[in-house]
């Protein structure tokens, strides 16, 4: 499974003497008592034609320049964005560029607003944008390579992280995408080296020492992995997917209590969390406790996300160890129409295939997923408990 790279939002910007935050309703200290500021400190955000008209009349009057009413709907933006509320953060950036076209901070600004609400494509379309001026902007490759990263792109993830660490080597979030990248391509020795650099200096990163831990994991360090996750659950202790994570490597070291007073926490905190739900499914399914306790998680998590190419495929692997062939077919089926090139996809169809008797086709989505990556029939005997044979 792979791991989920976390939204990080930008906070109120002070791009000039006259930006402000819209929802704080609050002008600058140095322009508090100016002709300016009056009507802007009254503006109702919900009311963006009465903005216009107010502030329309300030950039007549010589007061205000388009510039700086565009760094006012910026910092509503970032305002809104911090709040979650995406949809009017969309809003805002929108409004400051048609006063400033083309302006690649604002684009950049949007993007990591639709891609807040989960929009990686609209997301992937602004960054591509905001990269067009300056293409080794590494702020903007990092964004462009998230997007990429959650839709599947890992290839292309994987060049915009590696261009970014080429101009800086000590850029944390790259090397941690970058990390997790090589998890996906089941790559834990280059993701480590990766995850060590991000924390060689002190971090209060939850995801960074979670994603370090998970690559411990894949190395069989159940001692690192469980400092790493430690670690992680001081900093953050509302995450399911750690503590998911945690329970499995207590029960890889024969503690079962501990593993179970984990898993029951992680049930508790992910009711309500599609990907959390996933999380769980595929922990549970991992450490050896009963496919059905994995499924009811798998289809929670399905029922609020129905095409979430991640939990179709966990689901399908609880499947595939049930011997319900034709539902993991179908699931995995259903995943590919959104990611056709995906090995892990591939293989676990293949295998569906083949156990319904439909060798020919099987075996061509097996020889396609090897052809990709060679070491996907290792993952998935050897990790999944599914070997190719019966």
């Amino acid at each position: 499974m792979r791991i989920a790279v976390p939204f990080r939002g930008a906070g109120c910007r002070a791009a000039s003497a006259l930006a402000f935050c819209l929802l704080s309703l609050a002008a600058p200290a140095a322009a508090q008592d100016s002709w300016w500021s009056t009507p802007c400190r009254v503006l109702d955000v919900q009311s963006p034609a009465e903005m216009v008209r107010r502030c329309t009349a300030a950039v007549r009057a010589g007061r205000w320049s388009s510039d700086d009413f565009a760094n006012a709907y910026i910092n509503g933006g970032d305002e809104q964005l911090r709040l979650g509320d995406h949809r009017r953060a969309v809003a805002n950036y929108s409004r400051a560029l048609r006063l400033r076209p083309g302006h690649a901070e604002t684009l950049f600004r949007r993007g990591n607003a639709f891609y807040a609400a989960r929009d990686y494509r609209s997301a992937l379309a602004d960054y591509e944008a905001s990269l067009r001026p300056n293409p080794r902007y590494v702020g903007y490759l990092i964004g462009r390579a998230n997007a990429r990263y959650m839709l599947h792109d890992y290839a292309g993830a994987l060049a915009d992280y590696s261009a970014a660490i080429e101009i800086n080597p000590h850029d944390s979030a790259a090397r941690i995408g970058r990390g997790n990248a090589f998890m996906v391509r089941h790559d834990p020795l280059r993701a480590l080296a990766d995850y060590d650099i991000a924390l060689r200096y002190p971090s209060s990163d939850p995801h960074a020492f979670y994603a370090r831990g998970a690559a411990r994991m894949a190395q069989r360090d159940w001692d690192g992995a469980l400092a790493d996750f430690n670690r992680a659950y001081e900093l953050n202790p509302n995450s399911a997917a750690t503590l998911a994570r945690r329970a499995r490597v207590y029960a890889a070291r024969g503690n079962r209590g501990w593993a179970a007073a984990d898993f029951a926490e992680a049930e508790r905190l992910a009711r309500g969390d599609a990907s959390a739900l996933n999380s769980l499914c595929w922990n549970l399914l991992l450490a050896g406790e009963p496919p059905e306790r994995a499924r009811a998680h798998c289809d929670a998590s399905l029922a609020i996300d129905p095409d979430d190419i991640d939990t179709l495929h966990t689901r399908a692997l609880v499947s595939l160890r049930q011997g319900n062939f034709r539902d993991a077919w179908t699931r995995l089926h259903r995943a590919m129409r959104r990611d056709r090139a995906n090995p892990e996809l591939l293989y676990g169809r293949g295998l569906a295939a083949l156990r319904l008797g439909r060798e020919r086709e099987g075996r061509a989505d097996i020889a396609r997923a090897l052809a990709i990556e060679p070491g996907i029939g290792r993952v998935y005997a050897e990790d999944y408990g599914l070997p190719l044979s019966n």
